[in-house]
């Protein structure tokens, strides 16, 4: 049985590669020293969706800016994705988004090795 590819699919594949290079390029910057970031993790943190830009900054911060950059990209498909509904989000736009996560979470590996 094969699975129709469906544009609720596509919008979730563009969320997922967003998640996880930014999960990544979290986790890079806390090792480098932006400890901070580790705030926004708590409950209690009374804007939790800042926890995007504030990741971005801290790449900046750290001389990642190239990171961080692609990061930004990434996030703006992501919005599109999920709170755009209509904005076409097709194949070739989920793709996009797959290969830029891709090669952000290569950078972030080449970086650790």
């Amino acid at each position: 049985m094969e699975f129709a590819e469906t544009e609720a699919v596509l919008r979730t594949a563009v969320g997922r590669a967003y998640y996880s290079s930014f999960l990544k390029c979290f986790r890079l910057a806390v090792e480098f020293g932006r400890r901070e970031l580790l705030e926004y993790q708590r409950s209690e943190h009374p804007r939790v969706g800042e926890i995007h830009r504030a990741v971005r900054d801290a790449l900046f911060d750290i001389e990642f800016g190239n990171l961080a950059s692609k990061l930004k990209d990434l996030f703006d498909k992501r919005v599109t994705a999920d709170y755009y509904p209509a904005h076409t989000v097709d194949r070739h736009c989920a793709e996009e988004a797959l290969e830029l996560s891709q090669n952000i979470n290569s950078l972030v590996d080449e970086t650790r090795r």
